[in-house]
């Protein structure tokens, strides 16, 4: 009933707005679905008003805001299970990311690569994604980020089938999350280790 309503009014409203050439308030109008399908959890919409407001407004959006924009596009895609369209947002805002010389965008970017390129079997591509953002993370002494990227690249190496470097990450993922006091975490990655 309302809700349906109110959806109804606010599509109405933002393609009134690309009617008028008003940018300013796409651009809100659009942010606004986008956070509502959010809430939703409704990720098809956030999709697609994601690719809409990039479409739309996308050149008039700093770099780091594009890049936070794909990132929420490929994690709805991830949520929907399409990991070669969330490999394709996050790639993009990886561009984005570097244009803006947000290194805690980009490795944020890089580590949800590396995770879905895991899912498609592009191992080595993982890998590499995997060790960029680790390398960040060390520059900016980021613990737990670092303990993130780490258990990435052992789980990119142990599907490439290099075990001895597969169990190097993830005993150093481990020793990085018990220095956090985060016994859940450090017996998890100790426990993949063992079925190395």
């Amino acid at each position: 009933g309302e809700t349906v309503r109110a959806d109804a009014c606010r599509s109405r409203r933002v393609d009134l707005l690309v009617q008028l050439g008003d940018p300013g308030a796409l651009r809100t109008a659009l942010e606004e679905l986008i956070d509502l399908a959010l809430a939703r959890e409704e990720w098809e919409t956030l999709i697609d008003l994601e690719r809409r407001l990039l479409t739309t407004c996308g050149d008039t959006l700093p770099a780091a805001e594009r890049a936070d924009h794909r990132l929420r596009q490929g994690t709805a895609a991830v949520r929907l299970g399409d990991h070669p369209a969330a490999i394709e947002a996050y790639e993009q805002g990886i561009d984005a990311a570097e244009s803006s010389g947000d290194e805690e965008r980009l490795a944020r970017l890089l580590r949800q690569l590396g995770a879905s390129e895991l899912q498609v079997g592009a191992s080595a591509d993982a890998l590499a994604h995997y060790q960029r953002a680790l390398a960040i993370h060390r520059t900016r002494s980021e613990v737990m980020p670092s303990a993130i990227a780490l258990v990435g690249v052992g789980n990119a190496c142990a599907q490439l089938g290099n075990k001895a470097e597969a169990r190097t990450a993830f005993n150093e993922a481990a020793a990085l999350r018990e220095s956090l006091g985060d016994d859940k975490g450090t017996a998890a990655i100790r426990k993949a280790t063992e079925s190395l």
